[in-house]
């Protein structure tokens, strides 16, 4: 059914015998070689040339370093406006430890450390290395000490800022 949406824009609606026209595109992204998946087997030849009109290369968050202030400054924001707070900075040492950092979970991981942060920091404005995950700064146990309470509780405000 995929393969004749993408080649003919055209499907049937659960339940429908009638053809519905659509006009999309769909962007789809992966983390593997598909030429190579092909090769194996595990990916549809065909499929592939549907899904690959344009391709566009985008190295992980590791190879990209100049872009990790940037995309926390744009995700900071972001969270700031939805949870209706003031957006969080951060001090140079933040800067440098984000930066030196590996990032397996690649953009995802560093959205979900700013939104941590967002919830969790007690002063809402300047985020320090001790105030960020213990992986990131390759501590054994969380510095930010907060209690079960003390998190629920952090996540409720967000919740009720949100509410407006």
């Amino acid at each position: 059914k995929l393969l004749h949406v993408l080649q003919s824009g055209e499907f049937s609606p659960l339940g429908s015998e009638k053809e519905v026209r659509t006009d999309t595109w769909v962007l789809a992204a992966t983390n593997h070689e598909l030429e190579e998946d092909i090769r194996k087997e595990k990916f549809r030849e065909d499929l592939y040339y549907r899904l690959s009109t344009v391709e566009i290369a985008l190295p992980p968050l590791r190879d990209r370093k100049d872009d990790i202030h940037l995309l926390f400054r744009k995700f900071a924001a972001d969270f700031a406006q939805k949870y209706k707070m003031p957006t969080i900075r951060l001090d140079d040492a933040a800067v440098n430890m984000l930066t030196a950092y590996r990032w397996p979970g690649n953009i995802r991981q560093l959205r979900n450390e700013i939104a941590r942060a967002v919830l969790f920091l007690e002063d809402r404005e300047l985020l320090d290395t001790g105030r960020l995950s213990r992986e990131i700064s390759g501590e054994e146990a969380s510095r930010t000490g907060a209690s079960l309470a003390e998190i629920l509780s952090g996540m409720r405000a967000a919740i009720d800022r949100q509410a407006g």
